[in-house]
């Protein structure tokens, strides 16, 4: 039960992380009106470097940089040690606390971002397009 507890807990803070990056893609959406195509490719990537599909483990070391500046990986990382058999505390805090951190930045960004897309988007009469 404490590990579904952990699991939960460390699942929240990534949906938090994930939850800014949501909004700073619809912000960007609203500017351009034509970043559907960029938002899924930057997914497509966060995919493929965040240890969805394969462990970053074995991504060249130049891949395994960018990887690191990405939630997914740290909210996949978290997820899975507290699941594991042996349950590695450090680690799992360390990925907490990274995610934490892109919490502390993004989620500030996206607001304001959001807000001024937002605003923006009233002001030129654009807002009904969405």
């Amino acid at each position: 039960m404490s590990r579904i507890l952990l699991m939960m807990g460390a699942l929240v803070v990534a949906v938090l992380a994930f939850s800014a990056l949501g909004l700073l893609a619809a912000a960007l959406l609203m500017q351009t009106k034509r970043a559907g195509l960029m938002v899924s490719v930057v997914g497509s990537a966060f995919t493929l470097l965040g240890g969805v599909t394969y462990p970053v483990a074995v991504l060249p070391s130049w891949l395994q940089g960018l990887a690191a500046l990405l939630p997914i990986t740290y909210g996949l990382d978290a997820v899975r040690a507290s699941l594991l058999p042996t349950l590695d505390l450090r680690r799992i805090a360390q990925d907490v606390a990274a995610l934490s951190l892109f919490v502390a930045v993004l989620v500030p960004l996206a607001m304001t971002a959001f807000n001024w897309s937002t605003n923006r988007a009233r002001r030129e009469g654009s807002i009904s397009h969405y």
